[in-house]
């Protein structure tokens, strides 16, 4: 075979492996989400479409880690790699900046029943949302791509939630569990005095 050939068999079994590697881990995805975190309320169609999600977002950042793998391992070509590499991560950002809001947003006005004004000032703030994950501000350089603000911005969005659930949790559990070692027992000589 010449080395033309070879790399027309080296990218199919490159595109096999890509293939199958998305379709086991969007399987897995979806077992996974069944399996362990599927709340039995809801309609079917908002339980389907999370499940979809769910899987999706759960292929892209697992493909994220099986393409450091192949780094290592050398499985796959470098060209491949890399568009690979690009493709899961656009996806990754469009799933997690306009697909993942839009469907909360949405399951949340079905679920609830919610009226027509409270519709449209929510579809407002869902668009201040992205208007202000977009939006450039003067911190970065004139040379930032989008791809690179966005990241940015998602970063700092998932910093800020994880700052603020950790302080929650750090301020809420102590007093919901260590509270109970503080109350002493009401007897009847407290009622009585």
């Amino acid at each position: 075979m010449n080395g033309f050939g070879i790399q027309i068999l080296s990218a199919f079994e490159d595109a096999f492996l890509t293939v199958i590697s998305y379709a086991l881990l969007y399987i897995l995805g979806y077992y996974f989400y069944s399996r362990f975190l599927l709340i039995s309320r809801g309609s079917f169609h908002l339980k389907q479409r999370t499940h979809r999600l769910f899987s999706l977002t759960f292929m892209f950042s697992l493909s994220l880690y099986l393409l450091v793998l192949s780094e290592i391992l050398q499985t796959l070509h470098t060209s491949t790699r890399k568009l690979l590499w690009h493709f899961n991560f656009f996806s990754l950002l469009s799933l997690l900046t306009f697909i993942l809001p839009f469907s909360l947003i949405h399951s949340i006005l079905t679920t609830y029943h919610f009226t027509s004004h409270l519709t449209s000032t929510t579809l407002c703030i869902q668009s201040l949302y992205i208007l202000l994950l977009l939006y450039p501000f003067p911190l970065f350089s004139s040379t930032t791509t989008i791809i690179s603000h966005v990241t940015h911005r998602i970063v700092w969005l998932g910093t800020c939630l994880l700052a603020t659930i950790s302080g929650l949790a750090s301020i809420a559990i102590p007093f919901e569990y260590l509270i109970t070692f503080y109350i002493y027992p009401i007897t009847p000589f407290h009622l009585e005095s």
